[in-house]
């Protein structure tokens, strides 16, 4: 059984009071992109990181790391 990773773009995103679909919304992308960001079962490109950072009020290193 795989291990849930946690990561901090969910952290923030939660802590925002954001679903997906509004992150989602928000950079011009669909839920299930983010929720395979969210959960590494795609890879996150480095200009939707920055993107994200900034949706998220966050510097874009912050989002390389698990929580």
């Amino acid at each position: 059984m795989r291990q849930k990773t946690i990561t901090k773009m969910y952290i923030r995103r939660r802590r925002l009071g954001m679903t997906q679909s509004d992150l989602g919304s928000t950079i011009g992308v669909t839920q299930p992109r983010i929720s395979l960001w969210e959960t590494r079962l795609a890879d996150l490109p480095p200009a939707r990181r920055s993107q994200i950072a900034e949706a998220l009020g966050v510097d874009a290193e912050t989002l390389l790391d698990d929580a």
